[in-house]
């Protein structure tokens, strides 16, 4: 499970080649203008599910997500997925 909250002065971060079930992962964490952007990009038989908090606002592969009152689980194929927490 991946949920993104790095530290509040870190631009960028990033795990290499973490160990998973199914493989191994590469997680990058970025400030963006319109938010903080997550990819993870590994063995597409690695199960991914991002932790999105509940009422922020987010998208998975460019796919705006509705907001929810509660923190959510988002599974994702880790051949290449990207989770963008929305400001």
């Amino acid at each position: 499970m991946i949920a993104p909250c790095p530290p509040a002065g870190w631009e960028n971060a990033a795990l290499e080649n973490v160990p998973v079930p199914g493989g191994s992962v590469s997680v990058r964490f970025e400030k963006k203008e319109n938010g903080l952007l997550c990819t993870v990009e590994g063995d597409p038989q690695a199960p991914v599910v991002f932790r999105v908090p509940a009422g922020v606002r987010a998208a998975v592969n460019g796919e705006e997500l509705a907001v929810s009152e509660a923190d959510r689980e988002v599974p994702a194929a880790a051949l290449l997925a990207c989770l963008t927490l929305l400001r």
